[in-house]
C-alpha cells in the first residue's frame, strides 16, 4: 500500500488507512472503507467469484501487482532443536508446493 501511494504521489496523510485484517471482501461489502488491498490469485478471485466487479491497479513497474513476499516460515530454536527432521521436511514440502505453483499454468 505504502508503495502504490508513493507511486502515486500521495501519502499516508492523504486517504484514511483502517487495519480491517482479513476480511476485504466483507469491509467492501459493508461500506466499512471505500477500497481495499489483496492478492490477485486470491482475494480478487473470490470478489469475481461473488459478483463483485475487480479492476487491478497497475502497480509501480507496470505490472498489475508488486512483487510481493506471501509466505514465511518461522521456528523457535527449542523446535528446531527438539523437531528439526519434522521441520526440515515442513520446508522441503512447502518449497516443493511453491516450485508445482510456479510450474503449473494459472486458469482462469
Amino acid at each position: 500500500m505504502l508503495a502504490q501511494l508513493k507511486a502515486g504521489g500521495l501519502t499516508t496523510k492523504d486517504v484514511k488507512v483502517q487495519h480491517i485484517g482479513f476480511t476485504q471482501q466483507a469491509a467492501l461489502a459493508g461500506k466499512k472503507v471505500d477500497a481495499v488491498m489483496g492478492y490477485l490469485n486470491n482475494d480478487a478471485v473470490q470478489f469475481q467469484q461473488a459478483g463483485i466487479e475487480v479492476r487491478p491497479v497497475e502497480g509501480t513497474a507496470g505490472t498489475t501487482a508488486l512483487p510481493l513476499v506471501a509466505a514465511g516460515l518461522g521456528a523457535a530454536e527449542k523446535t528446531l532443536d527438539q523437531r528439526g527432521d519434522e521441520v526440515r521436511k515442513f520446508v522441503a514440502a512447502t518449497l516443493r508446493g511453491v516450485q508445482y505453483t510456479w510450474s503449473t499454468p494459472t486458469r482462469r
